[in-house]
């Protein structure tokens, strides 16, 4: 039986990586409430910067069923990786599509997996698994390595506009949540799903900074391994983490990627992420 890897576009993984592996990442509905469009990424974060606020739904119930009775008719095992389902509420949409998939389709193999991650969190991990599963690795194995990535990967990151996770700390909406002082933090996706402040800097510049350097505290050694950075439209500091990361770490392979509508909606432009295992 062959194996598709599922996921939701806030994966964040590069279309011509999904493409390659056949990854199907599903998009959820983001919209701006005063009516204003957008034709592709670039024009999203153009909005984002001119102090318009997107707002992010879940992915409905219907696309998740869609996807695995697809895969079902296909006689294809479905694998779908979900962002923290502390975080979103399309793991639960998810399983409930996967049932009314299972009773159509009695003989569906339809495996929903909590990554407890977003981003390239959740990313990185999935495109491993696909390109295993591309290469003939075992339904077993894609899985068991799948739960094994999404403990043993962790998301870092920073913003440049902290007010854009307002929603998730108590303050007014679009406020800056950490005040005046100490205003950009550095954050880790914990093992519970959770966004947590790992350091604090007075300056976004510090803040970048110690995000590379918390990158080399975790774990021992990451010469050798993945490891991938995502940016919130921001192609000069992305050259620049490349440039210090591959300098400082020497990874085997370093994986890049912008932050798609989802995230960018929660996160700002000029945000970036750092991905590594651990």
């Amino acid at each position: 039986m062959k194996l598709r890897c599922i996921t939701d576009l806030s994966a964040d993984i590069p279309e011509a990586l999904a493409k390659k592996y056949h990854i199907l990442q599903i998009p959820a509905p983001v919209t701006f409430p005063d009516g204003e469009s957008y034709s592709d990424l670039k024009s999203f974060y153009g909005l984002l910067r001119e102090g318009k606020w997107a707002v992010v739904e879940p992915i409905p119930e219907e696309a998740y069923y869609t996807a695995f009775c697809s895969c079902a008719e296909k006689g294809e095992t479905a694998v779908y990786c979900s962002p923290s389902g502390e975080l979103s509420h399309n793991l639960r949409n998810a399983e409930a599509a996967k049932a009314r998939a299972e009773a159509s389709y009695p003989e569906a193999d339809i495996q929903i997996l909590d990554s407890r991650e977003v981003s390239f969190g959740l990313g990185l991990p999935v495109l491993s698994a696909a390109k295993d599963a591309a290469e003939g690795a075992s339904r077993d194995r894609v899985i068991n390595k799948l739960h094994f990535d999404f403990r043993h990967l962790k998301l870092i990151f920073t913003l440049a506009h902290p007010e854009f996770l307002s929603g998730y700390f108590p303050c007014k909406p679009g406020a800056n949540p950490f005040g005046e002082q100490e205003a950009f933090p550095v954050f880790e996706i914990n093992p519970q799903g959770r966004i947590s402040i790992v350091e604090r800097e007075h300056k976004p510049e510090d803040a970048v900074e110690r995000l590379l350097k918390l990158a080399g505290q975790y774990g021992t050694d990451h010469k050798g391994k993945l490891m991938g950075i995502v940016h919130g439209d921001d192609q000069e500091l992305l050259e620049y983490a490349m440039e210090e990361l591959s300098y400082r770490y020497q990874p085997a392979k370093l994986i890049t990627g912008c932050i798609g509508c989802t995230g960018a909606a929660n996160l700002g432009p000029g945000a970036l992420g750092i991905a590594f295992q651990y």
